[in-house]
């Protein structure tokens, strides 16, 4: 927006309400100022995304706790529709999700290691193209 980059979590269309959702993924416990952020992307799906015949977009925050009374106070001087879930992951997703990561990370290790390898096998072919 005017030179300055934000990033919308997940974005979905509903084709049947004909309307973007937005999707914001928080950790931690919801804070109020997660409302003005998605807000803004939800503003800006407004304006630069839909459609004429499409309805206004709708926003969903996920975090992992959230106090039900200061959700409810922030949302009351909310303009735009906007729902906060929270989430719980039990110990063995958690572990689940943290070895496949941890493989994730094993393979671009091995991804990165294969390139280097490959550049110094080759760098006397790399030098001559470049001159």
């Amino acid at each position: 927006i005017d030179g300055d980059e934000f990033f919308i979590d997940l974005l979905f269309y509903h084709h049947t309400q004909r309307r973007f959702v937005v999707i914001e993924l928080k950790l931690g416990k919801f804070s109020p100022r997660d409302l003005g952020q998605i807000s803004l992307y939800m503003q800006a799906v407004n304006d630069d995304l839909n459609h004429p015949d499409d309805k206004p977009s709708i926003g969903l925050i996920f975090c992992s706790e959230k106090n039900s009374k200061v959700a409810d106070k922030t949302l009351k001087g909310s303009n735009h529709p906007v729902g906060i879930v929270s989430y719980q992951m039990n110990k063995d997703h958690l572990e689940e999700v943290q070895s496949s990561i941890s493989e994730e990370i094993e393979g671009i290790s091995e991804i990165e290691a294969g390139v280097e390898r490959i550049l110094k096998e080759n760098k006397n072919k790399i030098d001559s193209l470049e001159n």
